[in-house]
């Protein structure tokens, strides 16, 4: 199997994934190093944002930067 996409990853890791994804994305992310590498990235960041109380963003920006996002995805 070749490398899920960077969005199927994203999306495993957030636990968002269709079933059916989840479970092919799952097995080749165990054997797979670079897969892992971004998992364990992607993680990181996550935590690290988690922690971060520093900063929150007027709810209509969250919705802005939410649609963007998803105008994005549309797009591709």
């Amino acid at each position: 199997m070749s490398c899920p996409t960077f969005e199927q990853l994203i999306d495993f890791a957030d636990e968002t994934s269709p079933s059916a994804v989840k479970l092919s994305v799952a097995e080749h992310a165990g054997i797979c190093k670079a897969c892992q590498a971004t998992l364990h990235w992607y993680r990181g960041i996550v935590d690290t944002a988690r922690l971060d109380t520093s900063f929150d963003p007027p709810v209509w920006e969250t919705r802005r930067a939410v649609g963007l996002f998803a105008e994005a995805r549309d797009a591709a």
